[in-house]
């Protein structure tokens, strides 16, 4: 354990993060199979195998130097166009050819031009038409 005098967050690229890990579950006597490097990567698998990307978001959490809580887990992003384009066929008697404005690919290229004026590759606008407080 670091002799840390504060807050110190631990992420899965930390060479410490696993050893921590276990210095927790010794010190709370309590483990789980599914909290393992392996157990990891393979819960992570399927996601990936079906065109998503990840972005692990696991952490050990040290206070003063003593390891307090952790997570293991990761965000999973899901590849949202593909889904859009299949939901668009649905409405097949309201879509047109390209270049007309109501085409599946100019739909998809309005989502890549809003997502690129906010630095991501695709995005949708939204407007709030009622707030109720």
């Amino acid at each position: 354990m670091s002799n840390a005098s504060s807050a110190e967050w631990l992420f899965i690229d930390h060479p410490d993060f696993w050893s921590e890990l276990v210095c927790l579950e010794q010190l709370t006597g309590w483990a789980s199979p599914y909290h393992t490097a392996s157990s990891l990567k393979y819960y992570q698998q399927r996601p990936l195998d079906d065109g998503n990307t990840l972005q692990d978001c696991s952490f050990v959490f040290q206070w003063k130097g003593e390891t307090v809580a952790a997570f293991i887990g990761a965000l999973v992003t899901v590849n949202y166009i593909d889904i859009k384009k299949q939901v668009l066929k649905v409405y097949s008697a309201e879509m047109h050819q390209t270049p007309h404005s109501r085409s599946i690919d100019n739909a998809i290229r309005l989502n890549a031009v809003r997502g690129n004026s906010i630095g991501v590759d695709y995005a949708e606008a939204f407007v709030l038409i009622r707030m109720i407080q």
